[in-house]
């Protein structure tokens, strides 16, 4: 009973220290006065020297411009003119306790403290211990909480086995389907993205379901996969870039005819060509790049397809532009062995920006975020496009017709934002000038 022994000494230390601390605050102020002389109140105002006590029933205040403490004594009808705070104290308080009495009320409440040779009886350390859990009881509920948790690693090394007994016996498209939905989520954090490629995600899941999978869903799904993975992540572009993924996305661009499957393609396409000069070099070879300009004339493709397909043309063009403005010369050399304006000046590609913002022109006035995307590509563009498009009447048409349609929306309520509806008809004003200001000066003259 050592232990019960050293733990009743302390237990009786503590109650002693508590009584102190409680009665500390009667005794001290006896004990520390430094000047014993009672404050005499009067009816005017007087400061209360440090130490000086006061009888209860007085009016106390602090002068706000002193910063002192005063007192005086109560009137029937108080003035209630003075600008300080005033406190004033409570009659019904009972006076301060005596040091005399505090003492005696000390040695009072030690009486209940047990002496030295005080024990518990076992009972009631039983009884004590039950209220409380133990250390290893705590270790047993901790440990249990975490049994649930799983690491990405873990269920990613899950998904691929699950994807393995599916591929082994028949299953239903909707089964892998989730198998790639779940990776492609997972893949939206990078480091997740770089793990799957590490365990061989792009040879076992990617590329059988690009070169040999039959159904759409599936298809589409794995391209969304191979998006995501590759976003902004060069370990994935090069990775991808070394599979040929690019070619097998170009062949599958070039036969389909389902809309769905061509917006993915595009996304998968993009995200190994941007930022990446050599990417663009070997997969938009002539052919490569020919084909994402004929996917502008087919009349079958959605419009919205479209504007995909020359958002990514012009990300493209930007690249090269913001090389050049970087100065760095390993990357002007790369972007200049790309020579993405000088392939696309051999294409139709003006032609078809031109044919696109003029038939799908309905389709620009009724969307302000349309209109800024397609607004995007033409300033980018105009540069190499400028002889082309300024020998077109159409487009000069079509440029004064949307910017005056935005103009007028600018002048009433809407709810779209006043400062974007302004910048779209500043960049159609800019446009417009730049291409055909010399037919404005040749009207007026």
């Amino acid at each position: 009973m050592k232990f019960q022994t050293i733990h009743t000494k302390n237990m009786k230390s503590l109650i002693i220290l508590l009584i102190l601390t409680s009665l500390i605050g009667v005794i001290a102020p006896t004990d520390i006065v430094e000047d014993n002389k009672t404050f005499v109140p009067t009816k005017e105002w007087q400061e209360i020297k440090k130490g000086q006590s006061i009888p209860p029933g007085l009016h106390v205040r602090m002068n706000l411009q002193t910063g002192k403490k005063e007192a005086k004594l109560l009137e029937e009808d108080p003035p209630n003119k003075e600008s300080a705070l005033t406190l004033t104290d409570n009659p019904s308080e009972p006076p301060s306790e005596s040091a005399e009495a505090s003492k005696v009320r000390l040695e009072e409440a030690l009486k209940g403290i047990p002496t030295d040779d005080f024990e518990y009886s076992e009972e009631k350390i039983k009884e004590i211990t039950k209220k409380f859990r133990s250390y290893e009881t705590l270790k047993e509920d901790m440990a249990s909480l975490n049994m649930g948790i799983k690491t990405d690693f873990e269920i990613m090394s899950e998904l691929f086995a699950k994807y393995e007994e599916i591929r082994s016996r028949e299953h239903s498209t909707s089964e892998l389907k989730e198998i790639l939905d779940a990776f492609r989520e997972m893949s939206h954090q990078i480091d997740n993205a770089n793990e799957f490629l590490l365990s061989g995600g792009l040879e076992k899941l990617i590329l059988p379901n690009l070169k040999n999978q039959s159904e759409p869903e599936i298809k589409i799904s794995a391209i969304r996969l191979l998006g995501t993975i590759i976003q902004n992540n060069p370990k994935g572009q090069i990775a991808a870039f070394e599979k040929n993924v690019g070619q097998l996305l170009l062949k599958s661009l070039s036969k389909s005819t389902d809309n769905n499957e061509l917006s993915t393609t595009i996304f998968g396409l993009g995200g190994i060509l941007r930022k990446f000069p050599i990417a663009q070099k070997e997969i938009l070879n002539k052919p490569g790049l020919k084909l994402l300009v004929e996917l502008l004339n087919r009349q079958a493709v959605d419009y919205k397809i479209k504007i995909k397909c020359l958002r990514l043309l012009g990300d493209l063009i930007s690249d090269y532009n913001d090389a050049i403005l970087d100065g760095s010369l390993d990357k002007i050399k790369q972007y200049n062995a790309a020579d993405i304006k000088g392939r696309l000046s051999e294409t139709d590609y003006c032609k078809a920006i031109d044919e696109i913002f003029t038939i799908y022109r309905k389709d620009f006035l009724e969307s302000l975020y349309a209109t800024e995307d397609i607004l995007e590509v033409l300033k980018l563009s105009k540069d190499m496009c400028q002889i082309e498009w300024s020998e077109s009447p159409i487009l000069r048409h079509t440029l004064l017709v949307i910017k005056n349609h935005f103009d007028r929306i600018r002048e009433t309520d809407t709810d779209l934002d006043k400062n974007d509806v302004a910048s779209v008809v500043r960049d159609l004003e800019h446009l417009n000038e730049f291409l055909f200001g010399h037919i404005v000066i040749k009207d007026e003259l």
